[in-house]
């Protein structure tokens, strides 16, 4: 017989002897397809989800040396504030002092946003944003039309996305048009860009910065006490951000005045980095979560390596159906050398093939993820150089890596040994095959763990009574221009008129909106080093007793009394924070907010004005209708679809030039919570992944395991044995690995998910039955997986068992 060289392996021989083994071991082959399928799938997906995230405003032109300036505010040593924002003058005093700054770049927001109308075309538009003139020449967004050298050097002018553009012209050229924003500002439209979805920076409209002027004062140009300004750096190329940052004290010394106990700390933060790694106050947009995205990062890992570790399991497993094969060829002359070449390459076909069904599940999987996860991924990205050749190296050496043992494991068998009596020898196998089983369910018991502890804690906030009424509660989005003051108490008015609402009530903001007027405030008594930083909500007189939080001493706001417009309401946060001692002592005093002296009227219990995620907020009330943008009110639920289009009409014919925008009380409140939902919901679906995954393994491992007893089972039949005692026999050695894998994982667990609930002002405490009610799920699964085998296997006629050969 002529001897196999490694010539016919690396040749169309290998290639014939791969299949015929693929084809001969069917089942193997099936479940490590499907398990390397989707191992590689998810995990790909998953990378490309990770790697969407780490890309944000890397695109910019000198990404590397662009800071953002961010500020904290300490008291006492106390850190009051710490904001995304900063002084008009720091850029421009750092620029021109500092010789390691080469230029800044200011934005400031329009909080509230406001109506944008183009002929017939009107919206309310949310991202307005007034920038510097050299905004689209310090950032690189990909300019569409227009220059972007001078496209906000002029006083009036804006610059749309292209999203916003499509939105108002469809396919005309924006350029030269004029756009009204809320009824009494104009602007003419100088360009249109492409803002890239991986920007914190996110926009629809900018402004120019010189438009400001017409809004507020001259005094934002060079204002060291007005923090509302997103301010960039860019230094220069042999700079370091230290360098800076050790120069801001002295900048801040010689230019603002402080008190003595207040401190002013100004620190760079990576463009880069803002993304993941920020959540200060007065973000453009909510962030993104370094925390969430290392864990997802880390499943997409746990899965591949599960999908690989199923494939070294049953690669094992088998090698005493495949002993004697390899012990004819030894004999024949077949070097141990060739006999590893050939099984890599096996395994490295499985592996393509593997990667073919994946690409087709990522085609097939990726709008779904999309939409499971609020993204917009394309199969495309695969594609850019570096993230394939990515790829293709993690492919290799997985492939590598997981067929390694198993080849040598298969080569090392001796003839003599395995061609009398067709068995494997050494016990190492058997071992390494349990550890790799406690390894899988290690982590998909872990992934269970994490993922019921973060659906208690979203579960935990949403049902928290959050101390104010919005159930029933129906938001309406007012005009943001103060010239429709009057318009909007008339609308209020129209409204109560009407049976099916009731307790109409205007604010300028509601639970859960998110927009912060912050305010320092100090309590007349105390000395000027006692300012906190106060957040102002400007009510009618009617708010305070419709959203009811419980009012502890003095009264609310009344038409009864003409002073009310220079008075405050305080909540008991507010009132330990200015040190007034309590509630009722607190009434009559006067605090300074900003420069306004205002007397406390009433004190109103603590209330979650924001998430449970973050603490409780020190809140001061006024009586200010130029800052009114919400309209609360409560409906009733059986006649909605009725009373929507009673409010739209009402609305209309007060603001016929805005759009009628509204959602309900409850949802708004509940969106800040929805990353974590969206993460709970990407956690859950790739747990449910990594649980198929070890159950494959599981379950051609059972499969081979009763198909090697099956000798064992006749004969335990014959003398009596029932199904029962058969299934428990054969199951109870994988039980144990799975009880393992449990005992393992609960610490770990515990400890990395108390320091992901530490970010939470308000938690859960993590109780022994989520980890016991994990444990149960992963013994069940398993058991249901194991006992398919073993059931068949004990139905078998003990006459056919006993008549099988080895």
């Amino acid at each position: 017989m002529k001897r196999t060289s490694a010539t016919s392996i690396l040749l169309p021989g290998f290639l014939k002897i791969s299949f015929r083994n693929l084809r001969r071991q069917f089942g193997f082959t099936v479940i490590n397809l499907s398990g390397l399928a989707l191992g590689i799938a998810a995990s790909a997906i998953i990378i490309l989800y990770v790697l969407f995230q780490l890309s944000f405003d890397d695109f910019h032109k000198n990404a590397d040396r662009i800071y953002r300036v961010k500020y904290d505010l300490f008291r006492e040593g106390v850190l009051a504030t710490s904001a995304s924002t900063t002084f008009a003058a720091v850029g421009p005093f750092a620029t021109d002092e500092l010789p390691q700054v080469e230029e800044f770049v200011r934005t400031i927001q329009r909080f509230g946003g406001g109506v944008v109308r183009y002929e017939n075309n009107f919206f309310q538009e949310k991202k307005v944003i007034h920038a510097d003139p050299n905004f689209f020449t310090f950032f690189s967004y990909p300019v569409v039309r227009g220059n972007p050298e001078t496209m906000l050097s002029e006083p009036n002018t804006a610059v749309l996305s292209l999203e916003a553009a499509l939105r108002y012209f469809g396919d005309e050229d924006p350029v030269g048009q004029r756009i009204t924003f809320n009824r009494d500002e104009e602007y003419t439209i100088t360009g249109v860009v492409d803002v890239p979805e991986n920007t914190h920076l996110g926009f629809d409209f900018v402004f120019s910065y010189s438009s400001l002027l017409q809004v507020w004062s001259d005094e934002i140009y060079s204002s060291w006490t007005w923090y509302d300004f997103r301010t960039y750096l860019r230094l220069t190329p042999d700079a370091a951000p230290g360098q800076v940052e050790a120069q801001f004290p002295d900048l801040i010394e010689r230019h603002r005045q402080t008190n003595s106990n207040e401190r002013v700390v100004l620190e760079l933060q990576p463009l880069t980095d803002i993304h993941l790694y920020s959540n200060l106050l007065f973000e453009n947009q909510a962030n993104g979560n370094a925390t969430t995205v290392s864990a997802l990062a880390v499943i997409g890992i746990l899965i591949l390596l599960l999908a690989w570790i199923n494939y070294i399991n049953l690669s094992t497993a088998r090698a005493a159906k495949r002993s004697k094969e390899i012990g004819v060829r030894k004999v024949l002359g077949a070097k141990r050398g060739e006999l590893i070449t050939q099984y890599i390459y096996e395994s490295l076909l499985l592996n393509v093939i593997a990667a073919a069904l994946a690409i087709f599940l990522i085609i097939l999987g990726l709008p779904f993820f999309n939409q499971f996860a609020g993204i917009s991924l394309t199969f495309s990205s695969i594609l850019d150089g570096q993230i394939l050749l990515g790829f293709v190296v993690l492919f290799l050496c997985g492939t590598l890596l997981s067929s390694i043992y198993p080849a040598f494991v298969l080569s090392g068998f001796k003839p003599a040994i395995v061609l009398k009596n067709n068995k494997s020898s050494g016990g190492l196998g058997n071992f390494l095959r349990k550890g790799l089983v406690v390894i899988q369910f290690t982590a998909s018991i872990g992934l269970i763990i994490s993922t019921l502890i973060i659906f208690s804690q979203l579960s935990f906030m949403q049902e928290q009574d959050l101390g104010v009424d919005i159930e029933q509660t129906l938001i309406v989005d007012l005009p943001g221009d103060t010239s429709n003051d009057l318009a909007k108490q008339s609308f209020k008015q129209a409204v109560n008129q009407q049976s099916n609402f009731q307790h109409a009530a205007i604010s300028s903001e509601v639970p859960g909106s998110g927009e912060q007027w912050i305010n320092h405030a100090q309590w007349v008594r105390a000395s000027s080093e006692d300012r906190i930083a106060l957040y102002i909500i400007a009510v009618d007189q009617d708010y305070l007793s419709y959203h009811g939080p419980e009012l502890l001493a003095g009264r609310l706001f009344s038409d009864d009394f003409s002073t009310d417009d220079r008075a405050l309401v305080l909540n008991e946060e507010a009132v330990d924070r200015l040190r007034m001692g309590t509630p009722e002592s607190a009434l009559g005093e006067e605090v300074i907010v900003w420069q306004d002296t205002l007397t406390v009227i009433g004190v109103v219990e603590n209330h979650h004005q924001m998430g449970l995620d973050q603490s409780m907020y020190q809140i001061g009330y006024r009586y200010f209708p130029d800052e009114l943008r919400y309209l609360s009110v409560g409906m009733n639920t059986s006649t909605i679809s009725a009373s929507l289009t009673s409010i739209e009409n009402i609305y209309e014919e007060f603001f016929p030039n805005s759009p009628f925008n509204f959602q309900f009380a409850e949802h708004l409140f509940s969106e800040q919570y929805q990353e974590y939902r969206q993460f709970g919901r990407v956690l859950t679906l790739f747990t449910i992944l990594a649980i198929f995954i070890a159950c494959l393994g599981l379950f051609g491992l059972a499969a081979f395991s009763a198909e090697e007893r099956t000798k064992e089972i006749g004969i335990r039949k014959v003398l009596g044995a029932s199904v029962l005692n058969l299934v428990g026999l054969l199951s109870k050695d994988f039980l144990k690995l799975v009880i393992t894998g449990f005992l393992i994982t609960v610490p770990i667990s515990w400890y990395a998910m108390t320091q992901w609930l530490s970010g939470f002002a308000y938690r859960i405490e993590i109780g022994i039955e989520l980890f016991l009610i994990a444990g149960v799920v992963a013994l069940v699964v398993a058991l249901l997986t194991i006992s398919w085998q073993s059931i068949n296997a004990a139905l078998m006629n003990p006459v056919k068992s006993l008549r099988s050969g080895d």
